[in-house]
């Protein structure tokens, strides 16, 4: 799971900013949705039982973008109690459907979230770390993972 992931090296690393696409704002409500559409037990890392208490404590930016009709994770701006910012956009799609729901407005929303804190960076002559650079690139590669998954399970049942 991307979101177990990326709060996990926030923590350690206080990176610039977080993006999400169907991140996990509460891992018992996540891994109980799992667990019935899957009809099966989900093993999880023993890291993952604080990881909800975990949320309180990143500082970062966050921009989460969530689908309406997600039956795995449930948007929560409150979980992220302590970050300095937190956004949410909600799009009509599922789990991780963001850029087949948004498609180019998608990309353009992340842009503008950047950009945003481009802004305020340059006004504190600071830049942005190789830290967000990683955080963003994880959340990314777990995204296209999981649609190119999609697309061959799909290819597989046609």
């Amino acid at each position: 799971m991307g979101s177990i992931m990326t709060t996990t090296i926030a923590l350690k690393h206080k990176g610039d900013f977080i993006i999400g696409d169907s991140y996990v704002c509460d891992m018992d409500s996540a891994i109980n949705q799992i667990e019935q559409i899957y009809k099966r037990k989900m093993a999880t890392p023993a890291s993952a039982y604080d990881y909800n208490n975990n949320l309180q404590y990143l500082r970062q930016p966050i921009l989460l973008l969530n689908g309406k009709y997600d039956t795995i994770c449930e948007s929560s701006t409150a979980a992220f109690a302590s970050s300095k910012n937190v956004e949410s956009v909600a799009y009509d799609g599922g789990h991780m459907e963001g850029p087949l729901a948004l498609k180019e407005a998608y990309f353009n929303r992340i842009d503008e979230f950047i950009e945003g804190l481009n802004n305020t960076e340059n006004n504190e002559n600071h830049a942005v770390s190789p830290y967000a650079i990683l955080l963003a690139v994880i959340a990314f590669g777990v995204l296209f993972n999981h649609i190119a998954r999609k697309r061959k399970i799909a290819s597989n049942v046609g």
